[in-house]
């Protein structure tokens, strides 16, 4: 067997032993793998969005985000 081989088997594996109950949550996670779904270009537009606004952020008010976030 090749190397993609064994990863799709390994991941065929996983999906097998998770619980029917979880099955909805995994599907919507892989639904963002999907080639051409239209999420990566929306999450980009998310991320793209965000560039830039802690340099509008006082050093204080970032200094206690940071300090935040690592909690």
């Amino acid at each position: 067997m090749i190397e993609k081989e064994i990863t799709y088997e390994s991941v065929l594996s996983r999906l097998r032993q998770i619980p029917v109950e979880a099955l909805p949550e995994v599907d919507a996670y892989l639904e963002g793998f999907m080639p051409n779904n239209g999420l990566r270009g929306k999450n980009r537009e998310a991320i793209i969005s965000l560039a830039g606004s802690w340099g509008e952020m006082s050093d204080v008010d970032f200094q206690e985000y940071l300090s935040e976030a690592k909690t």
